[in-house]
């Protein structure tokens, strides 16, 4: 893990997005938040193609910012963008609902 926040710190580069994925859970569990949700931001920002790997990064990075940051409106964002980039996602019902709480608006 420290190398890995030493690499990242250095050369801030997006890994293939199953192994950036991996990266910023084990950064969530060792309580690096703003670090897990930084690498997971730079991941939905870049040109990698939209699969599975990237469908996580976008429900992970909301969890992110809506439970342990606790900024709701980037959640809300993030989610929005999900819902924009996956329309036929099997989370997508789920996600919509999530939108609609009280605590999200």
């Amino acid at each position: 893990m420290e190398a890995f926040v030493e690499f990242w710190n250095k050369y801030l580069t997006v890994l293939e997005p199953k192994y950036q994925l991996r990266l910023s859970r084990l950064l969530n569990k060792s309580l690096y938040f703003d670090l897990s949700a930084h690498t997971l931001q730079a991941l939905i920002d870049s040109n990698h193609p939209l699969d599975l790997y990237m469908e996580e990064a976008y429900l992970y990075l909301a969890k992110i910012y809506e439970a342990q940051l606790e900024k709701r409106d980037l959640a809300r964002y993030v989610y929005e963008k999900f819902l924009e980039k996956f329309p036929k996602s099997k989370h997508r019902e789920y996600v919509e609902r999530l939108i609609r709480q009280p605590s999200m608006e």
